[in-house]
């Protein structure tokens, strides 16, 4: 994942963004699942 370094991070900018990433990260992983369960096989 792109986002997951970020989170290693420590910093001013990891605590502004720390929320943002992991909903970006969330909705990442929620749009593949439903892609590969939607994609007939």
């Amino acid at each position: 994942m792109l986002f997951i370094p970020f989170l290693l991070v420590p910093g001013l900018t990891t605590l502004l963004f720390r929320e943002l990433i992991l909903v970006i990260a969330g909705i990442v992983v929620i749009s593949l699942i439903v892609a590969i369960s939607l994609t007939p096989c």
